[in-house]
């Protein structure tokens, strides 16, 4: 009732806001719940309003809160002019560069990667009580960890998204992958794009980028008699004409996926068959990239012959135990603590990484680790099917650790782990 009046008191000042379609009057204040925000296109026409939303609190005896109270000037760059100074019942506002409003952090650039960042930030905090819980829980299957990540972690991250979604922020994506990493128990330093696929997770730019695009969608059915159907039609038009708006973000976003005759028919029939072949189409191009950069990573040439197509692996899933999870992670990914995985780390030739544990100089490849080296007969004895240790060849290897037979595979885990610990000793 009390902004009503404001509203209307600024509607019958006779001052100009911004205007967003031809057939539209002006915007010139927004109001949420208890938020509210005056907007101008120049420095008096906004003070005439800060003016009147004076003269409405002294009216009512509403007072306005300075300290969360900020003018925010959208520009491409430079200085605040000497003029550009705006005042509330003689006290100056502040000018700022970043504003909070509805939980979105706009930048006077309009630029989003303080935004994300911010985004990121939280999903940090929030990702430290799952972390603490996984804790205290050792033995929590790995699809709750999982879950518990996309049902209290994702929806903070992706706040928003509809307005930055067609860009890709690595600060995204190195959360999530370094969630992966902790749920396996590997390294941070770790190949990302290895651990993703062992978890047969895709990247979060899937969601963000969807995100953006349904919304697009719905701009598209929306009635012209809507505002946000009329900033559309601004923005592409400005798109059109040469200047960089969220419309030019979309529409690369779209042609970089080959639906840009979707763009420039501005129609998509079915909306959710669309979202569907979006969708899909962008996690085959996810899935093709991250296999592209496992098949050209010097580290990843021996897990690239384990791993044969995107899914989640069978080990990640039925091995509770953390530490067992991470022995078996470390063999597949070629990253144990032994002699060819540190002589790769310091730029060693492989033929010089010699077992340290044998009197003749036999390379420690993972080969002679796991079916070979004589320091680990016995332990090897119990935990190594004879069918496999008799026949020590890559076949064999390929076979052991990318079994589907629990005991197998837990053995395997057991193996390495009391291996490790026996060279520690």
């Amino acid at each position: 009732m009390f902004m009503l009046e404001l509203q209307n008191m600024i509607e019958s000042s006779t001052l100009r806001g911004l205007s967003v379609g031809q057939e539209f009057m002006e915007i010139l204040l927004l109001l949420y719940a208890d938020d509210l925000c005056l907007v101008d296109d120049s420095v008096i026409g906004l003070q005439r309003k800060i003016d009147i939303l004076d003269s409405f609190c002294n009216k009512w005896g509403l007072q306005v809160n300075l300290d969360k109270t900020e003018v925010m000037v959208f520009r491409n760059g430079g200085i605040l002019r000497h003029y550009e100074k705006w005042f509330f019942s003689g006290s100056q506002i502040k000018v700022t560069t970043y504003y909070n409003y509805l939980g979105i952090l706009f930048s006077n650039r309009l630029s989003w990667s303080k935004c994300v960042d911010t985004l990121a930030v939280k999903g940090n905090k929030a990702l430290f009580f799952i972390k603490k819980l996984l804790f205290m829980l050792p033995g929590l299957p790995v699809n709750i960890a999982f879950k518990l990540f996309d049902i209290k972690i994702k929806p903070v991250l992706l706040y928003g998204a509809e307005v930055w979604g067609f860009q890709r922020y690595p600060v995204l994506e190195s959360l999530h992958s370094n969630f992966c990493k902790f749920v396996l128990g590997v390294s941070k330093y770790n190949s990302g794009n290895a651990v993703l696929a062992e978890c047969g997770r895709h990247r979060l730019y899937i969601d963000y980028h969807v995100k953006c695009v349904k919304y697009w969608c719905k701009l598209l059915r929306m009635d012209n008699s809507r505002y946000p159907r009329q900033c559309y039609l601004l923005m592409k038009q400005l798109d059109e004409s040469g200047r960089t708006t969220w419309a030019s973000g979309l529409r690369q976003l779209l042609s970089s996926f080959g639906f840009g005759d979707v763009w420039w028919f501005q129609d998509i029939g079915d909306m959710d068959r669309f979202l569907m072949l979006f969708k899909q189409r962008i996690c085959e191009c996810n899935v093709q990239v991250m296999f592209d950069n496992i098949s050209t990573s010097y580290r990843l040439k021996h897990y690239l012959q384990l791993k044969s197509c995107f899914d989640t692996e069978y080990y990640v899933m039925n091995i509770r135990n953390w530490e067992l999870r991470r022995c078996f992670c470390l063999l597949r990914l070629d990253e144990l603590p032994i002699q060819t995985t540190i002589g790769r780390r310091y730029g060693i030739d492989k033929r010089l990484c010699f077992c340290k544990y044998c009197n003749d100089k036999i390379v420690e490849d993972v080969m002679h680790f796991i079916f070979v080296c004589p320091m680990y007969n016995l332990v090897r004895a119990r935990y190594i099917p004879s069918l496999f240790s008799d026949n020590p060849t890559a076949y064999s290897y390929t076979q052991l650790v990318c079994s589907k037979d629990h005991q197998t595979i837990l053995n395997v885990a057991k193996y390495v782990k009391h291996c490790l610990t026996l060279r520690s000793a």
